[in-house]
């Protein structure tokens, strides 16, 4: 399981909407919504509420996650706001004393009649002070080639081949400082960059525009 969407063929009334553009919205028995701006499913990592805008949130990449759970709703006793729906948790690799343990991971594949994908990840667990403090941190990058074009309603001349590619980063570190037997300090940092083209998404009549991005009408190819 690499994503949500992979997650949502393994659970009953779970379902993943892929908008594109590095985002996906998570659908828990039927219930989201498309508009507001309060999301009616949450996103956790961990403790952390991830940001959602109209129910949709980022694609966090599942890398170096130790599970994930998915709570139908309501859930606002436990997670308040944003929870009526359900709760997607993302349970994430702890940093460890127990010694250096370390992963990478490569993939690829094509798309008939569009660009070429690759994945690559790596994660690293450090303990740095023996029973003391340690590190933990893992990386991301995805760039899916697109394979939907871009054509003119006027001349229908392409105006961009493969025009919704999509490039997502991400960059976490987590730290572990344990001073004593009984004090625990957890610190978790995070960077997610995402860079795509149009959305997927395409008209069967070049002559009705779905959606602009980057200034320009986007019709979809038979």
């Amino acid at each position: 399981i690499q994503d949500l969407r992979d997650l949502s063929f393994h659970i009953p009334n779970f379902a993943i909407q892929g908008v594109g553009s590095g985002q996906q919205r998570p659908i828990i028995r039927g219930v989201n919504n498309f508009t507001g701006s309060s999301a009616l499913v949450g996103i956790y990592l961990d403790e952390i509420a991830l940001p959602t805008v109209s129910g949709v949130g980022f694609e966090l990449q599942a890398n170096d996650i130790h599970n994930i759970e998915v709570l139908k709703g309501p859930q606002g006793t436990l997670f308040g706001q944003g929870a009526a729906g359900g709760v997607v948790r993302y349970i994430s690799n702890k940093p460890s004393f127990d010694g250096f343990e370390g992963g990478v991971s490569l993939s690829g594949f094509d798309t008939k009649g569009g660009d070429f994908s690759q994945k690559y990840s790596v994660f690293a667990n450090l303990p740095l002070v023996e029973d003391v403090f340690a590190l933990r941190v893992n990386a991301a990058y995805e760039n899916y080639g697109g394979w939907i074009d871009s054509i003119s309603s006027t001349t229908s001349e392409e105006i961009t081949e493969n025009s919704n590619e999509k490039r997502v980063s991400n960059f976490q570190v987590k730290g572990l400082w344990k001073p004593s037997d009984n004090l625990n300090v957890d610190v978790l940092a995070i960077q997610y960059e995402s860079s795509a083209g149009n959305e997927n998404k395409a008209s069967k009549d070049s002559r009705i525009p779905l959606i602009v991005r980057r200034n320009m009408p986007f019709y979809g190819t038979d």
